[in-house]
């Protein structure tokens, strides 16, 4: 995590592509146009999970690696809790569409649906 006010380019760029990725694999694989809203809040929820998951490990390898004064870990603590909020957040958005996905998945791999 960066102390800055500045934004992430890099990281909002990796977290984006992450995302494009989930959606590319599920398309390639046959994924019917029914699901594609499922399919955006997926691939959305998903790619943001991954970056809250970089950024969560990045603000706790920097609060233990630095010595710092009280305030600075105070600091640091706050935003880990805003990196796992911000996850917590996207866990429990995903659950539904996901679940959705992930029957059409085992129906298609059982024959029940038709595969792309």
């Amino acid at each position: 995590m960066t102390n800055s006010l500045e934004p992430d380019i890099d990281h909002a760029r990796e977290t984006s592509l992450m995302a494009h990725s989930v959606v590319i694999k599920l398309k390639e694989m046959g994924l019917p146009s029914g699901f594609d809203e499922d399919l955006a809040r997926v691939s959305t929820d998903l790619g943001d999970i991954w970056g809250a998951h970089k950024a969560l490990c990045e603000g706790l390898e920097d609060l233990l690696k630095t010595s710092r004064s009280w305030e600075e870990v105070g600091d640091s603590l706050v935003d880990l809790r805003a990196s796992l909020d911000h996850f917590s957040w996207h866990l429990g958005n995903v659950r539904g569409p996901l679940t959705k996905i992930t029957r059409y998945a085992y129906r298609a791999a059982l024959g029940g649906e038709e595969e792309g």
